[in-house]
């Protein structure tokens, strides 16, 4: 379940970050992107037996791995 969810939040996330792109810049928006990405999977460890931590951190990581795919350089 977790995983049909993540793939709707990867194809908003895809939208969401092109946006961002376009209005704040590629170096921006990607270590904006990064540093969420990196903030998430520091938290993967703690949501260990939390199912909804985990779902949670795992919808953001499918909402920036969107991204990471959209943003093109300059």
């Amino acid at each position: 379940m977790i995983g049909g969810i993540g793939a709707l939040f990867n194809g908003l996330g895809r939208v969401a970050w092109g946006v961002m792109c376009d209005r704040l810049g590629y170096s921006k928006t990607l270590l904006t992107m990064l540093s969420t990405q990196a903030v998430a999977m520091c938290l993967y460890y703690p949501s260990k037996g939390h199912i909804v931590l985990y779902g949670i951190v795992t919808m953001v990581l499918f909402f920036t791995f969107g991204g990471n795919f959209r943003c093109e350089s300059p």
